[in-house]
C-alpha cells in the first residue's frame, strides 16, 4: 500500500484579490465616466471646447484600470495552488470592459464610414 499525500488546501491569492479590487474600482470609474459624459455638453460650453477635442479622453481612465484588472487576474489564475475565485471575477470584469470598449470603438468607426 502506497502512502497517500494529504491534499493541500489552496492558499490565499493576493494577486487575485488585487484583480477583484481593481475590477470593483473599474465599475466605480465607469459610473463616474458615465456621469461626466452626461454633463459634458455643459462643461464643454463653459470651457469653450468641442466634443472632438475631449471625446478621446473619457475612456482612458477606465481602459487603463480594465487592463490592470485583466492582467492581475490572469497572473492570479496562473499562480499554482492558489484560490481562483477573486482572480476569475477580476479577469472577467476587466476583459468584459475591454471587449465592450473595443466594440464601441469599432461600431463608431463603421458608422462614421457609412455616414460619409
Amino acid at each position: 500500500m502506497e502512502p497517500t499525500t494529504p491534499a493541500v488546501a489552496p492558499q490565499a491569492n493576493p494577486v487575485g484579490t488585487a484583480s477583484l479590487i481593481t475590477g470593483v474600482v473599474l465599475l466605480l470609474v465607469s459610473i463616474a465616466t458615465t456621469g461626466v459624459s452626461q454633463a459634458l455638453p455643459l462643461i464643454l460650453q463653459e470651457l469653450d471646447l468641442s466634443i472632438a477635442q475631449v471625446a478621446w479622453i473619457l475612456p482612458l481612465p477606465s481602459g487603463v484600470v480594465a487592463v490592470v484588472a485583466t492582467v492581475l487576474g490572469v497572473i492570479g489564475l496562473l499562480l499554482p495552488n492558489r484560490r481562483r475565485v477573486a482572480a476569475i471575477i477580476g479577469t472577467t470584469l476587466g476583459a468584459a470592459h475591454l471587449i465592450s470598449g473595443i466594440a464601441v470603438i469599432l461600431s463608431g468607426a463603421i458608422i462614421s464610414l457609412i455616414v460619409r
